[in-house]
């Protein structure tokens, strides 16, 4: 049997073919935003903590602060008689210790001369990352983004409530339609975690900037992923100068060894 043609199929979605949906557009807007918020709110809710910790870590950690006093120590002591002592020196400065090359041996910089004082004489700071284990994540955090985040949570919220007020008020909703109930309880609940957000939000700017005062930075002008890259990249640069220093000690007893075995084989005829 053919298929008869000119056949047409009506698609029904639960409203009747004459009985168009008021707001359609706004609705599905609404909709969107809530489906998207608690996707919003579990991205931004690690990022605020990240923050939050690394700052209490960074501002509580005495591994740290012995470690700057070194560095300020070491500085002082590379400049002595050209400035005279500094009390203190930018953070964004500890990077560079990698980049300055020592007169000490080939191949070495003043971050490798840290770490041989640090494993001479103040070994328990090499454990410093077991300090700042959230200064990593935290690095990787934009303000400006979740600046962002937070008002577009702020602004969906506050178009959701126009759209329940636009149905509230415009009398009897359609058979069936539940779009009013729906956005009303999702509107009170998510209300009630957008408060709690904002104000954890809130704490962790305040936190931060204490914390970026502490070393003597400026809140305003330093962000999340500037101020813990520092230490992050610090850190990074320690553990990598750690592990150069075993080699060069590895690799200078395997040449004190074959001279050894050398001098043996070959003894010198006096």
């Amino acid at each position: 049997m053919g298929m008869r043609s000119g056949f047409t199929v009506k698609f029904s979605v639960g409203v009747p073919s004459d009985q168009r949906i008021p707001h359609y557009e706004q609705r599905l807007r609404s909709l969107h935003y809530k489906k998207r918020f608690q996707v919003t709110v579990n991205d931004l809710v690690p990022r605020i903590s990240s923050v939050m910790e690394a700052s209490r870590e960074v501002a509580r950690s005495r591994r740290l602060r012995k470690l700057l006093e070194l560095v300020l120590a070491l500085g002082n002591y590379m400049n002595r008689g050209a400035r005279g002592n500094a009390s203190g020196f930018r953070l964004a400065s500890l990077n560079r210790l990698a980049d300055t090359k020592s007169s000490a041996a080939k191949g070495t910089t003043l971050l490798h001369y840290l770490v041989q004082i640090i494993e001479r004489k103040f070994k328990d700071i090499l454990l410093l990352e077991e300090d700042l284990p959230h200064v990593k994540e935290a690095s990787k955090v934009s303000l400006g983004e979740m600046d962002k985040d937070i008002s577009m949570l702020r602004a969906g919220l506050a178009e959701v409530n126009r759209e329940i007020e636009f149905h509230r008020s415009s009398g009897v909703p359609q058979p069936g339609d539940r779009f009013l109930p729906v956005m009303r309880e999702f509107h009170a609940q998510a209300s009630v975690r957008f408060a709690e957000l904002e104000d954890q939000f809130q704490d962790m700017k305040t936190r931060f900037d204490r914390a970026v005062r502490l070393f003597g930075e400026d809140g305003a002008v330093v962000q999340p992923d500037e101020f813990f890259g520092i230490f992050d990249g610090f850190l990074t640069a320690l553990m990598e100068a750690k592990q150069d220093n075993e080699n060069f000690r590895r690799r200078a007893e395997e040449e004190e060894k074959r001279a050894k075995q050398e001098a043996e084989l070959f003894p010198r005829c006096e």
